[in-house]
């Protein structure tokens, strides 16, 4: 594994603006630090050719949007994209252009009503960067946004106006991960500001960044993935300085690699210290009157009492981590993982994400880790197979119908045993 030739990366940085206030020139370092880390053959594998660096006066709104469309045609539906933008970001919360922004070297200030605010026609919408990242082909796509610095400067101008605030919001990170295989990262919450700490070379976020992907963050099968990468950020940012805490936004199919580890080298993940499955089952359901009564009155008890050891929604998440991660931790630290299907849960976000981690697991080591369980017979047909209210995802499965007429009390107090037994091949 030399490289990862479908990998594709574009660096912007913005310092030395030419009509706002400037940024410090440890943004600039940020991107070459990156840049080098990330072509390195012996670090993260990027082809050299596949990665753009826009620095300064490279990062005019016509350079950036040349780079995005040259992304769009580089890249393939098997390839990896990387994104990390440092930069001014804001939003204007009222007004024609409400919306938020990034904000370009040539971006320029118009009058606003009490003082100036960034020109909306000289900067890029969250709906121009949004399309430009959706009309990207790959699958596998993360977009890191070390915004909004707080290093002795303040805002993009001395005085600006009442309706312009820094700050890219959670909600337009969610929209920019628009369809499946994009994950979205911001160095710090929209009511913070990303530090550059006295004496450092790097931005807080990046300098931990940097260090992940060196070698902090935990490697598998030569490869550093995108969780095990955040799960490595986070803790250490906030330990740092409790004031800023990294956001993660994903909609994902896999928790798939960022880089390689080291230039490739394989080292020995085994799912717990001890090499051997810390929970027999990770249990994903939803927190609805009949589903809890499902779990806690039903199921949870037998298991329990059969010695099986069990994870489930809303136990595993670790204090000030994510909780996205500690799930998917759960569910690769599971031999199987059990998804209790009613309508409340299908119509849960939350335990789609839970299922397709699980379901992809499956479809990688080519063995059936994923158990759908039938609590809701809305969900069945008159033969009791799963019918079109599930997803492909999960009705492709054999499911243990829990409220079929004939076979429900048996296949309930068959539970147990089944998640005792070996996980069977696909």
């Amino acid at each position: 594994m030399d490289s990862l030739k479908n990998a594709h990366a574009l660096i912007v940085g913005i310092a030395a603006y030419q009509h706002i206030r400037p940024l410090p020139a440890v943004v600039l370092a940020d991107c070459r630090d990156l840049e080098a880390i990330l072509v390195h053959p012996d670090i993260c594998g990027y082809p050299r050719e596949q990665v753009v660096s826009l620095l300064d006066e490279q990062a005019t709104l016509s350079g950036l949007r040349g780079a995005l469309r040259a992304l769009q045609d580089r890249a393939a539906p098997d390839s990896s994209v990387f994104l990390y933008v440092s930069s001014h970001g804001g939003r204007i919360a009222s007004g024609p252009a409400a919306g938020e922004y990034l904000l370009p070297v040539d971006t320029r200030l118009r009058p606003g009503v009490a003082a100036p605010e960034p020109d909306p026609s000289t900067a890029i919408s969250g709906n121009e960067l949004a399309e430009a990242l959706g009309a990207i082909p790959a699958r596998k796509l993360v977009a890191v946004f070390d915004c909004c610095h707080s290093g002795g400067i303040g805002n993009v101008a001395k005085e600006v106006a009442p309706t312009y605030a820094m700050g890219l919001t959670e909600g337009y990170l969610d929209r920019l991960a628009g369809g499946r295989g994009r994950v979205m990262i911001a160095s710090s919450r929209n009511d913070e500001q990303s530090l550059i700490l006295p004496r450092d070379t790097n931005s807080l976020f990046t300098k931990h960044l940097k260090a992940g992907l060196l070698g902090g963050a935990p490697p598998r099968d030569g490869l550093i993935h995108i969780f095990e990468l955040f799960e490595y950020i986070h803790p250490r940012v906030t330990a740092e300085n409790a004031s800023q805490h990294p956001v993660l936004q994903v909609k994902l199919e896999e928790n798939f690699p960022i880089a390689l580890y080291l230039g490739g080298r394989k080292a020995a993940v085994p799912a717990d210290d001890t090499g051997q499955f810390r929970y027999d089952a990770y249990i994903s359901w939803v927190r609805a009157p009949e589903d809890t009564r499902w779990f806690h009155e039903e199921i949870f008890p037998r298991l329990r009492q059969a010695g099986l050891r069990i994870a489930m929604t809303g136990r595993v998440e670790e204090p000030g981590v994510p909780a996205v991660i500690g799930v998917q931790r759960a569910i690769e630290l599971s031999r199987r993982t059990v998804v209790l299907l009613s309508r409340r849960y299908l119509e849960s976000g939350w335990a789609e994400l839970e299922s397709v981690a699980a379901g992809h697991l499956s479809v990688e080591e080519r063995k059936a880790r994923l158990l759908p369980v039938v609590i809701d017979d809305a969900l069945v047909d008159q033969d009791g197979y799963l019918n079109q209210r599930v997803p492909l995802t999960i009705r492709q499965l054999s499911a243990l119908n829990l409220v079929d007429d004939l076979f429900g009390a048996d296949n309930l107090a068959r539970l147990p045993e089944i998640l005792a037994g070996p996980v069977p091949r696909r």
